[in-house]
């Protein structure tokens, strides 16, 4: 059984492939910084930081911890992103 690092690294590698298949031109995992970044991707027009789960819910903390991390930057999005019947599924939040 895969545990629950390897299953959370695996979701974001996908994450980070996906990313490159619709034309970041760099996206990479932080690996267990602990930041509240855990996936990041940089397009031309804008930049993305992601907080990942396997499952719901996110804490307020991860939630607030990501909008703090962009806060007051141009051209950054923040998402919050999960795995829904292994599906990615991504929901903005700043």
């Amino acid at each position: 059984m895969i545990n629950k690092y390897k299953a959370g690294a695996n979701f974001e590698r996908r994450l980070v492939k996906k990313f490159l298949a619709d034309g970041a031109s760099w996206s990479a995992r932080t690996a267990g910084s602990h930041s509240a970044i855990d996936v990041c991707a940089l397009f031309d027009t804008h930049f993305i930081g992601c907080q990942c789960q396997i499952n719901l819910p996110f804490s307020v903390g991860k939630k607030q911890a990501l909008i703090e991390a962009l806060r007051g930057k141009e051209y950054c999005e923040g998402y919050l992103v999960w795995r829904d019947k292994n599906k990615i599924v991504m929901e903005r939040i700043y």
